[in-house]
């Protein structure tokens, strides 16, 4: 049995690794361009401007991300999509559409603390007849024990 040692490689003159195939030319990626931001009108913000305006102005703590999904899922957000395909948002209209929204919000809240304390005093009042009853009850038995 021969041994792998015995044999002597020279790798100049043995081994070709391209021997019998042909050799690919290699494509660099081209890399897409940056879209061009055309300017934006006078009155109008993207989302990332138009939330750091409100929440500068302590008119809202909404977001970036949140103004995008209003754009994308509120019928009558006042946004639309400009030349270069970003959205943006009428500043004007906004302020007055997230007010409404926040009063909204607001009376939503409200109105859902309000069935809570409602809810909460009529469980306080069924507690308390019961507590009355069990009570009544209890002296009953000590004036039949004595």
């Amino acid at each position: 049995m021969t041994n792998v040692t015995d044999f002597e490689f020279d790798p100049d003159t043995d081994f070709d690794p391209t021997e019998g195939e042909e050799v690919a030319e290699v494509e660099t990626p081209v890399k897409p361009a940056k879209r061009v931001k055309h300017p934006i009108p006078d009155g109008w913000d993207t989302p990332s401007e138009f939330s750091i305006f409100l929440n500068y102005n302590e008119l809202s703590s909404i977001d970036a991300q949140g103004l995008y999904a209003l754009a994308a899922n509120r019928e009558g957000f006042p946004s639309k999509r400009h030349t270069d395909d970003r959205v943006i948002i009428n500043r004007a209209e906004g302020i007055e559409w997230i007010a409404e929204r926040e009063g909204e919000l607001k009376e939503r809240d409200a109105k859902r603390a309000e069935r809570l304390a409602n809810r909460q005093a009529a469980q306080m009042r069924s507690v308390t007849k019961a507590t009355a009853s069990l009570a009544k009850e209890a002296r009953k038995a000590l004036a039949k024990g004595n």
